[in-house]
């Protein structure tokens, strides 16, 4: 699958547009946010092309593109998404996803495994046990 030949209905999300950077928004208060790692990024790719294929997937609150000391844009960087269920939808449609002729790397960390499994529990749980029926 390549990025052209692979459509991505883009989530609709309020953005913070003060900034002029379409797709990036703040945090919600006292809600985690999730660090996405995406490597084997081809030297040919420019930066904002990746952030765009990003954004598709979620809002995010940042894309960082690691940069040699030189300047020199490196096959790697970290994306924060502001909640689970963009940093789901990445690992899921980003996973060897072609851009270049190089699959993208996509993954996390432990951390963020643990919150993504622990938000998956929440969502199969019926919404009639969450309610208190003890009053």
């Amino acid at each position: 699958v390549t990025w052209q030949h692979h459509r991505v209905r883009q989530p609709q999300y309020q953005q913070n547009n003060h900034n002029n950077n379409p797709g990036v928004v703040q945090p919600i208060p006292g809600q985690p946010t999730t660090t996405v790692f995406i490597g084997n990024i081809s030297e040919r790719v420019p930066d904002n092309l990746i952030k765009q294929v990003l954004i598709k997937c979620g809002p995010i609150i940042s894309w960082k593109r690691v940069q040699d000391a030189s300047g020199k844009m490196q096959a790697f960087g970290f994306c924060e998404y502001r909640d689970p269920e963009a940093t789901l939808r990445a690992l899921r449609i980003l996973k060897d996803l072609e851009v270049a002729d190089k699959a993208l790397l996509v993954k996390v960390d432990q951390k963020t495994k643990e919150l993504l499994d622990t938000h998956i529990k929440k969502k199969k749980v019926p919404t009639a046990t969450l309610v208190d029926t003890t009053a």
